[in-house]
């Protein structure tokens, strides 16, 4: 296998039900079973996580907020969802640990990039949370970021289809599908796969980002063995 350490992202969205519950009981321990077949393979698995189940600073309008108001509060809700990912895995005996880039050490560990690696390097599954702890910067940054310090091979992102398309497979039953897409390709067609300002990051450290579908059963491991569909951009 060509992977010894990841970086798997998740949307704070794939967290919730139909927007009927904000965190689902049964997407947590669908998302556990995921992580622990990566775990069950040997690699070091770090993990980033999104909030837009309980708060996007880009809908701030929603809530008559400004903009960093709103993505302070995204960043909030990142935490609350890495905390749950984090007792989940504990409770199946996976050790687990969730990191905030936002000081509060009532809550949880603050996060630093020598902290992470050590718990990495001690076969602890580290979350990481709080986004860059800066406003106007998406978790799609703050993953590469992650990623790149702690020397991930690759960036593993889940979505709710699997690869890149040039528009929303669950609509246009036409469109297009990417098997491989350089970074360029990505910014130059508009794909919208992560903002710009994350892919430009990856493009310059030749970080390659694998996108595929994370809510079918054993999707992380067969995609990690090749032997699933998958986009990657490198």
């Amino acid at each position: 296998m060509e992977y010894k350490r990841i970086l798997l992202k998740l949307s704070g969205e794939a967290l919730s039900d139909n927007n009927t519950c904000i965190i689902s009981k049964t997407k947590l321990n669908h998302f556990a079973d995921e992580i622990a077949s990566a775990v069950d393979l040997g690699l070091s698995v770090i993990i980033v996580v999104g909030g837009g189940n309980i708060m996007r600073g880009a809908n701030c309008s929603d809530y008559n907020l400004t903009r960093y108001k709103a993505d302070n509060l995204g960043m909030l809700a990142t935490v609350m969802n890495a905390i749950v990912l984090e007792d989940t895995l504990l409770q199946r005996g996976i050790k687990a640990v969730a990191l905030s880039s936002i000081e509060m050490n009532k809550i949880c560990d603050f996060y630093t990039a020598q902290k992470a690696n050590e718990y990495l390097d001690n076969k602890q599954v580290v979350i990481c949370s709080g986004g860059i702890a800066n406003p106007y910067f998406s978790t799609d940054t703050g993953t590469v970021v992650r990623a790149l310090e702690t020397n991930c091979d690759a960036v593993f992102k889940g979505t709710q289809v699997d690869g890149i398309y040039d528009d929303d497979p669950k609509i246009n039953k036409n469109a297009n599908r990417y098997s491989n897409v350089s970074y360029d390709e990505v910014i130059i067609k508009g794909l919208k796969v992560m903002d710009a300002s994350s892919i430009l990051l990856a493009a310059k450290e030749k970080l390659p980002i694998i996108i595929f579908d994370i809510h079918k059963k054993d999707s992380l491991k067969t995609v990690l063995l090749n032997k699933d569909k998958r986009s990657t951009i490198n």
